[in-house]
């Protein structure tokens, strides 16, 4: 929850969001649908090989008993992750060579790079930084933006702003005098063998997070028009705001403070913690989903949204599913802190398994738009009450 110590990194991740909006807008009226569907084609591409190349070790760099632990991961996860991403972006090129190779490897390096060292800041709790920095890097890329021109304008403005905060992280890091990159391949293959449940249990199941992630707008458009596509993705962006800068923000810190607490054996205070946090999301949830459902009903007052009627239906259709994140996010951090990973893993592949069958439902059954959606809806909420009371579950097992 939101206090004094951590109040920056909450505001920064919030203003960042806002800040990309902005952005997003200004690409809308000057930059044609084609230019933006080309950079989002490589976005993708290069998140989706960015995040699967550090084969999720950068989330066990939070949970390190000291800094030397911590240290030594990073170090893994960046050695893996530059090596995987070369290697991806290759792979990648030789069977999609519409995307040139540099500007493959260099995204997916940087996304790589940046998420890594987040985690290392989280660590050190300079929760200032990792407010300061994703506001930063969005002003960065809205400057880029209004200086470059032509087609690759926005490839180019996105990778001159995520290098630079690149080469601030690094900067903070050698500032601090400490050595942090282990370059034997003994020391390395040590901390491989430490932490393989990472590969086996997240990595996995951080696949199947990402095909839920894309899947929708893939599988819609096979089964529903274009325009109920456009209007479940517009609505379920709005309605993931909270998500995206309470639950991401708040699962990052309780991760750090359940390693810390779990480590020195405090279970009474993790409890505690747990609580606290229980209530922060349950308040937090009954006063931002109303507020966005009003931002929602209140957009036809002052922008013109004739092509977007129906959105506001939408939005009330899916609310569920939008909840069913916001507790999701934030609590399946308990798991990886007690070596629950594989419970993680099935959880997720049920969520996969779950979503697939609502779809093959709406195909076989031939479901309405809006029947589909509530369904998915309910099902996504009833599904997260039930991973977050097992989340919750593992602490009490633990302190029996």
């Amino acid at each position: 929850m939101i206090n004094k110590d951590n109040f920056v990194y909450y505001a920064g991740t919030a203003l960042s969001q806002v800040i990309t909006l902005l952005t997003t807008l200004y690409i809308l009226y000057n930059f044609s649908p084609e230019n933006f569907g080309y950079f989002s084609l490589v976005l993708s591409v290069t998140s989706i090989i960015g995040s699967l190349s550090t084969l999720k070790f950068e989330l066990s760099v939070a949970i390190s008993k000291d800094s030397k632990s911590a240290i030594e991961k990073l170090s893994l996860t960046i050695f893996v992750s530059v090596f995987l991403n070369i290697l991806l972006s290759v792979i990648y090129f030789l069977f999609e060579p519409n995307i040139k190779l540099f500007i493959l490897i260099i995204m997916s390096t940087t996304i790589a790079m940046n998420g890594s060292i987040q985690q290392y800041v989280l660590f050190e709790e300079n929760h200032k930084l990792n407010g300061i920095l994703p506001v930063l890097t969005a002003v960065l890329n809205l400057i880029f933006l209004l200086l470059l021109k032509g087609d690759n304008a926005l490839i180019f403005a996105y990778i001159l702003s995520s290098w630079l905060i690149t080469a601030l992280y690094i900067f903070w890091m050698l500032k601090k005098g400490r050595q942090y990159f282990i370059l034997t391949f003994e020391s390395l293959k040590k901390v491989f063998h430490e932490n393989i449940s990472f590969v086996k249990y997240i990595f996995p199941s951080s696949i199947a997070t990402i095909l839920i992630m894309y899947f929708h707008p893939i599988l819609l458009s096979y089964l529903y028009n274009s325009t109920s596509v456009g209007l479940f993705s517009f609505a379920l962006r709005i309605l993931l705001l909270p998500s995206i800068i309470i639950g991401t923000v708040t699962g990052a810190l309780l991760r750090n403070t359940l390693s810390r607490l779990y480590f020195n054996n405090e279970y009474e205070l993790i409890n505690k913690e747990i609580k606290k946090i229980l209530l922060w999301l349950f308040i937090s949830c009954l006063i931002c989903f109303p507020i966005l459902e009003f931002f929602v009903f209140q957009l036809k007052n002052f922008v013109n949204i004739s092509k977007w009627n129906g959105i506001e239906h939408i939005s009330v259709l899916i609310i569920f599913y939008a909840v069913s994140q916001f507790f999701f996010i934030p609590l399946s951090n308990i798991p990886l802190v007690f070596d629950r990973k594989k419970l993680l893993l099935k959880l997720n592949i049920i969520q996969l398994c779950l979503t697939l069958m609502i779809y093959l439902g709406a195909y076989l059954l031939k479901w309405q738009f809006e029947t589909f959606l509530v369904i998915l809806s309910i099902a996504m909420m009833i599904f997260s009450i039930i991973s977050c009371y097992c989340f919750v579950r593992i602490v009490k097992v633990k302190n029996v």
